[in-house]
């Protein structure tokens, strides 16, 4: 369990775990489906088919920032046109 904790990823993993089940125990969801399936329906409301390239930039991004930390830097023009493309897309993909 130590391993897992000083591993930023796998800290990151224990801290989703534990909101997610905090959540569960606070929301009061009758089945276990209701706890995914109303932030499901409130993330998909508010951004629609927006959600695909959002997480498809931010995959990117991080992927950068934990293999190849300083392309980020090399190739800022880029990380920022990606993401104001991906931010221009989200009024046309929400609806």
């Amino acid at each position: 369990m130590l391993r897992l904790l000083s591993n930023p990823l796998g800290f990151g993993a224990v801290v989703v775990l534990l909101g997610g089940a905090a959540y569960a125990f606070a929301s009061g969801a009758e089945t276990v489906e209701d706890y995914w399936r109303i932030p499901a329906e409130d993330v998909l409301g508010a951004v629609g088919y927006g959600l695909i390239p959002i997480a498809l930039w931010v995959t990117w991004f991080v992927y950068l920032v934990f293999h190849r930390f300083f392309a980020v830097f090399r190739r800022w023009r880029l990380v920022l046109g990606s993401a104001a493309l991906v931010a221009g897309s989200q009024g046309i993909l929400a609806y």
